[in-house]
């Protein structure tokens, strides 16, 4: 089909971590300079710092805080404009965002052979 205005299409990565302040996340899509805000549901545990739309309307960048008590699991992550209308997912779950614990990380490996 044919989609006119803006429009959510992806959110990259699709992961945030818990317990980690000031991680980005860029939400991609079209017509997206008009941005102003963001809803995050459920919001619990989780602090939008900073939203700026690209200068040509194809991204916006959150900065956020992710607290160390927040719950894993999926939250639907929404554009808002500056008259509180919600941009629409071009595609169902295009705006989901995974909160989940760090990934461990390899310090040293032994033997080393």
């Amino acid at each position: 089909g044919v989609h006119r205005g803006s429009a959510l299409t992806a959110v990259n990565p699709e992961r945030i971590n818990i317990g980690i302040a000031a991680q980005e996340i860029d939400v991609l899509g079209s017509g997206l300079g008009a941005v102003t805000g963001v809803r995050i549901d459920p919001a619990t545990s989780i602090t939008i710092a900073t939203v700026t739309p690209a200068a040509d309307g194809t991204r916006v960048t959150i900065r956020l805080d992710v607290a160390g008590d927040a719950a894993p699991g999926l939250r639907r992550l929404q554009l808002l404009t500056s008259s509180g209308q919600v941009v629409p997912e071009l595609t169902a779950g295009a705006g989901r965002v995974l909160v989940a614990a760090a990934a461990p990380t390899v310090e040293s490996v032994t033997p080393i052979l």
